[in-house]
């Protein structure tokens, strides 16, 4: 991979044009780079600057406010791989079905477990990682958490590194696209960090993949046009509704018998050991996905020792105190969503006003399952859970995943793209990222990017090859 800029040639070189550095963009030029010309383009530079960073200022209401979202929105090479945590898991087959208020994938949890194993590799995990959770009692599945040093760049790039078919170019933000037939992108128009914004035209055998995180691909695809038409890409009307996140808390303090909590799978590597309730037993209570990790230990409470000697006797074991930390589903709603303002970036692009509020079944979510899996514990003696109502209806957060603004479907009066992450109506247009997500599962996302972004490559090579 090399750094370049646009000549007189312009963008005509290159079979692949990528916007986006992030978990979503590297996947499909690591896997295309010895079979096309590519080009990846960032908006941001290969360090973080802050000009890069008043790029992504919204506007924010609801229970994600004060720049919630522009902090987890990186404009600098490798994207949000520059805040990641570590942590991975995959979504389970019942998150990718529809029920519960929920809309289905188009694609099945069996046509992931491929890609699942590629992107954990990639990752830097081992194929367990992509294990399905395991009974655990009648109404419990185990399903531990992945946590390991994050892997970042230049290690998920090693490969691009390698040849001289993909060329990087930086700085530049793209502000809209450009169709006259709606039915192929002709050209983009890209905005450098000096002079003005600048129309690079495209044919319809160059393939454009917008990569650019859940807020970025669904400002680009916002954009209003000169004539004040429909912005290209959002034809269905679906762009920008659905905004998620993961709804996190610490939602009780638990004792556990730790030599009783289930082990991962065999060659799971470091984890986090963690429960969520059967699909049987969401469907029962109409819950959304909730995965409750044990994180500790942690310091006894005022009356801890006191209540731990009482349990430690009942349970006949030593117990330690932890945190049952709550990692849980949003589900979809149209007005969660985000919208273009009248005001402008720097570069052109007219700014989004975003607008995310916890549902009461968001919330219920958590507490109903918090009880449900302390009641299970209990019964299997592996530990008695103390819930914090005001945590749960006060406190909870995200974990800065944003995620649905351009979800995938089977039409487009459901979505914006299709099962292939094509978007409808377009021949060389794709998303690929969290954005597409019709629901979210209670999933770390990052696995799941990936894995989709490897889906695409597969389907994307074969188009080149065919051209």
């Amino acid at each position: 991979m090399r750094l370049t800029h646009l000549g007189a040639e312009g963008l005509a070189p290159y079979d692949l044009i990528i916007v986006g550095t992030s978990f979503a963009a590297l996947p499909v030029a690591v896997t295309l780079a010895s079979r096309a010309r590519i080009l990846l383009i960032d908006g941001g530079d290969v360090l973080e600057r802050d000009d890069a960073t008043a790029q992504t200022q919204t506007d924010d209401y609801g229970h994600f406010s004060d720049g919630y979202w522009a902090g987890h929105w990186i404009r600098a090479v490798g994207g949000t791989s520059r805040r990641w945590s570590g942590v991975v898991a995959a979504l389970e087959e019942e998150d990718l079905q529809a029920g519960r208020g929920r809309p289905g994938w188009p694609i099945t949890r069996a046509e992931l477990a491929d890609p699942y194993t590629r992107a954990a590799a990639w990752l830097g995990r081992p194929r367990a990682v992509c294990t399905p959770a395991r009974p655990f009692g009648d109404t419990l599945l185990a399903a531990p958490l992945s946590h390991d040093t994050p892997r970042r760049l230049p290690d998920l790039a090693l490969d691009l590194a390698r040849g001289p078919q993909v060329d990087l170019l930086v700085g530049h933000t793209l502000v809209r696209l450009v169709s006259a037939d709606r039915r192929f992108v002709e050209g983009l128009v890209l905005c450098g960090r000096t002079g003005a914004p600048r129309l690079w035209p495209l044919t319809a055998g160059q393939l454009t993949v917008l990569a650019c995180g859940g807020l970025g691909n669904a400002q680009v695809l916002l954009q209003p046009l000169p004539d004040c038409g429909v912005p290209v890409g959002n034809e269905s009307e679906q762009v920008g509704r659905y905004l998620m996140e993961h709804p996190h808390v610490a939602s009780a303090d638990v004792l556990v018998r730790t030599d009783r909590l289930p082990p991962p799978p065999a060659g799971f590597g470091p984890g986090i050991a963690a429960f969520r309730l059967s699909a049987a037993t969401m469907t029962r209570h109409d819950l959304l996905a909730c995965s409750l990790a044990v994180q500790g230990p942690m310091p006894a409470a005022a009356d801890g020792l006191e209540v731990q000697r009482y349990f430690e006797r009942a349970f006949g074991g030593a117990l330690a105190w932890a945190a049952l930390f709550a990692r849980t589903e949003q589900e979809p709603a149209a007005t969660n969503a985000v919208e273009v303002l009248a005001d402008r970036t720097a570069a052109g692009s007219h700014r989004l006003l975003t607008r995310c509020v916890f549902s009461a079944r968001d919330l219920r979510s958590i507490e109903v399952s918090t009880r449900l899996v302390g009641e299970a514990l209990v019964r299997a003696r592996v530990g008695v859970v103390r819930l914090h109502n005001r945590r749960i209806y006060r406190e909870t957060t995200g974990g800065g995943h944003t995620m649905g603004t351009t979800r995938m479907g089977a039409t487009p009066g459901d979505s914006v793209c299709d099962a292939s992450l094509r978007v409808h109506g377009y021949g060389n247009l794709y998303v690929a990222g969290s954005s597409v997500f019709p629901s979210v599962g209670a999933a770390n996302p990052t696995l799941t990017i990936a894995a989709l972004s490897f889906r695409l490559a597969d389907h994307l090579r074969t188009r080149l090859r065919a051209a």
